[in-house]
């Protein structure tokens, strides 16, 4: 029993009697856990008090009265007369959410068809995007609208009577359906997979030569510690290269499928050019989460001591690139392609989206190399600082 309990007492000791272990194994992860629901609920918020903007091509009574009693759905109609050819255009630079044309004197045919005076019941034409969520949004809160004046004017009569025809418009091609489906999930894959992938490696680097004893050995080799260091930078990141490489050949390999895993007969042809963008930005992927795994391995003491350094940023890394995944517009300020994990996750949803520019993907690439460098110059002192390289 004794030797049980100094086997616990040992172990715990490993937690209990470092700073570091005790922030990153009880501390940071209920830290972590705090700042991303937090984020994601301010960022719900500001997505649902965004208002539903709906054009009309002329006012009906009944349905703005509904939309004036229901004032938490939040929308905001517009009466104005838009082209055909131009309907598709406008709802996907949102100038509106979605647009209603109604049949001419909309509420005067209702009353008529219930009255049995004409026989076909007026219609609304809702043209709407179902790869934009506001316009899905509006969308929805427009069928709900609907189904309420229906039930009015069935409570009003006394009988169940259908008096609108609806007209679903959905504007967008199949194609784009298909490649708003890709790029929601694939961004994370991609990061995800580049992360767990170089994980071991970098860990493995330093902390495991401090672990087997051999990095005594090393430094007193006949060997520049810049060439030492150096040559640990270079290995771990061409093996997280070539795991990102790996993903860009699976990626570049199912696309030409992807219309079947969409359930549709629509296939994705993408360029040359968006392959190339995205073989650069799976690189930088690749450069950044190296670059993490190296300061952690740096910095612990084994292997298993990197890994659970290296862990929250994984764990950012994959919440960070599910933070996009419902959001179809590329941000038009700046800030966004310079904030580290976040920019690579818009730059990869942006190119497979083919929305992305080439200013905005030089933004991302340019930023990533500087906090990559960064973090390699800190990697570079911290190796050789003996406190930290022979710490107990």
């Amino acid at each position: 029993m004794i030797g049980i309990l100094n086997i616990v007492k040992k172990e715990l000791d490993k937690i209990f009697k470092s700073p570091r272990l005790i922030f990153s194994t009880f501390i940071l992860p209920g830290l972590l856990i705090f700042l991303i629901y937090s984020m994601m609920g301010t960022s719900f918020t500001e997505t649902e008090e965004a208002p539903s903007i709906i054009y009309v091509n002329e006012t009906v009574e009944s349905f703005n009265n509904i939309v004036s009693s229901l004032e938490d759905l939040n929308i905001q109609i517009v009466k104005n007369q838009v082209q055909a050819d131009l309907i598709k255009e406008d709802i996907e630079n949102q100038k509106y959410f979605v647009y209603l044309e109604f049949d001419e004197n909309f509420d005067h045919l209702v009353n008529e068809y219930i009255s049995g005076n004409i026989e076909n019941a007026p219609t609304i034409k809702i043209y709407y995007d179902e790869t934009s969520i506001e316009s899905s949004t509006a969308y929805t809160k427009v069928l709900n609208i609907i189904e309420i004046m229906r039930a009015v004017k069935t409570e009003e009569f006394k009988l169940p009577v259908n008096f609108i025809n609806i007209s679903h418009n959905n504007v967008a091609t199949e194609e784009e359906m298909s490649t708003q489906f890709f790029a929601m999930l694939m961004p994370m894959m991609i990061i995800v997979f580049i992360f767990a992938g170089g994980v071991a490696i970098g860990a493995d680097t330093i902390a495991g030569e401090k672990e087997r004893g051999t990095i005594a050995t090393l430094l007193m080799a006949p060997i520049n510690k810049n060439q030492i260091v150096l040559g640990k930078i270079i290995s771990t990141v061409i093996i997280t290269i070539l795991s990102g490489v790996a993903s860009f050949i699976g990626l570049a390999a199912s696309m030409p499928n992807l219309g079947e895993m969409y359930g549709t007969v629509q296939t994705v042809n993408y360029s040359f050019i968006t392959y190339v963008e995205l073989f650069v930005l799976i690189l930088m992927v690749s450069l950044i989460a190296s670059s993490i795994f190296l300061l952690a391995s740096t910095v612990a003491k084994s292997t298993k001591e990197a890994t659970t350094y290296a862990m929250p940023a994984y764990i950012i890394a994959m919440v960070v690139s599910m933070l996009t995944i419902f959001d179809t517009s590329m941000p038009s300020s700046v800030l966004p392609y310079i904030i580290p994990l976040y920019n690579l996750t818009i730059g990869l949803k942006g190119v497979l989206l083919t929305q992305i520019t080439p200013m905005q993907i030089l933004l991302i690439c340019s930023s990533t190399i500087i906090y990559f460098v960064g973090l390699m110059y800190l990697v570079t002192k911290l190796f050789k600082n003996e406190k930290i390289m022979f710490a107990k």
